[in-house]
């Protein structure tokens, strides 16, 4: 009966997975879709606000983490936690979570009444409703297209036209951005969680969790202030950004049969931090760019959208011909 529930829970927790997934996938395509026909800069807050994201959960696991393991004079902890207190870091974490998510909620319905965003994402159209010509140029322009009599239906076959020649305007910085997201998937949790620390720290997985995020953080922040705009220098980045694999098997991993060179925290963490840093940058930089080169910015924006998905689809499936590639072996 045991082994019955645990299936059952196994099926279930990988159901409540993917229904998550679809439903972020819906949103972060609507959310960049929507984001393309406001200022590039606000791509940017987009990306820096998924950062944030990551700075806060990774944060609040280490604070949890402290908050409920004994911790020696040195300030180490000695010991993994007993089960209770396991127990108390995941329901701390998931309050934590629930009162964020409840908190950006509100702050998203708040900034939804303002006059610029609803004229940006044309929400105030059914207000403005005349016959002259600026209506009629507001109205071709709306996100959701009305059907008119001077106005054509759309079809399949113009809708497919429009994705193709929007995806051909923008396909190399799509490029870096799949290339970014599947460098850093390959190795990063996979490769880089099972690095162990040469001077017995403890929480070493946790900690290189949250500098991640912080180096993520900054280099999405940097973007709009590093003016590279051309897809040559940022695809260029984008495939050097492949040695950080045998950078990150040269550190201290357990299960790689390749010379461990690197034997100091500091400078895998510096690794990692470098990691976060080209990755926020690559991304969002290329993200900011994209959608000003189409006539069709809503499907730049869900374009940039799918890339992302591609991109950490991708890295997940090369983390597992990575790990192979780190041990000679077959990890799964």
């Amino acid at each position: 009966m045991g082994m019955l529930r645990g299936s059952v829970s196994f099926y279930i927790v990988l159901a409540q997975m993917a229904t998550c997934a679809v439903a972020s996938g819906m949103l972060t395509n609507s959310l960049f879709a929507l984001a393309a026909h406001f200022p590039a800069a606000h791509a940017e807050g987009i990306f820096s606000g998924q950062a944030v994201a990551g700075i806060i959960a990774t944060g609040a696991q280490l604070v949890a983490a402290y908050s409920v393991s004994p911790i020696d004079d040195t300030g180490n902890i000695p010991a993994p936690g007993p089960p209770d207190g396991l127990i108390s870091r995941t329901v701390a974490y998931f309050i934590f979570a629930a009162v964020v998510n409840l908190t950006l909620t509100a702050g998203f319905l708040h900034v939804s009444r303002d006059p610029y965003y609803q004229q940006q994402s044309k929400l105030s159209y059914h207000a403005e409703n005349t016959s002259d010509s600026s209506s009629d140029e507001a109205e071709a322009e709306q996100l959701i297209t009305v059907v008119t009599p001077s106005m054509p239906t759309p079809s399949v076959v113009s809708d497919f036209e429009a994705f193709k020649h929007t995806f051909r305007d923008i396909s190399s910085y799509c490029y870096v951005i799949v290339l970014d997201f599947a460098v850093t998937l390959s190795v990063f949790p996979s490769v880089t969680a099972l690095v162990t620390s040469t001077s017995g720290a403890q929480l070493l997985t946790e900690w290189h969790f949250f500098v991640y995020n912080i180096g993520d953080f900054l280099g999405r922040r940097s973007a709009p202030s590093i003016r590279i705009s051309r897809a040559t220098p940022l695809l260029t980045l984008a495939i050097l950004r492949i040695l950080f694999i045998p950078a990150f098997f040269a550190c201290h991993v357990t299960f790689s049969v390749w010379y461990n060179g690197i034997q100091s925290d500091q400078s895998f963490m510096a690794l990692v931090l470098v990691l976060g840093l080209s990755n926020g940058f690559l991304s969002t930089r290329s993200a900011m760019v994209a959608p000003g080169l189409s006539a069709y910015p809503t499907i730049a924006g869900s374009i940039v959208a799918i890339s992302i998905s591609s991109g950490l689809a991708l890295g997940s499936v090369l983390s597992w011909l990575v790990r192979a590639a780190g041990c000679l072996c077959i990890p799964f």
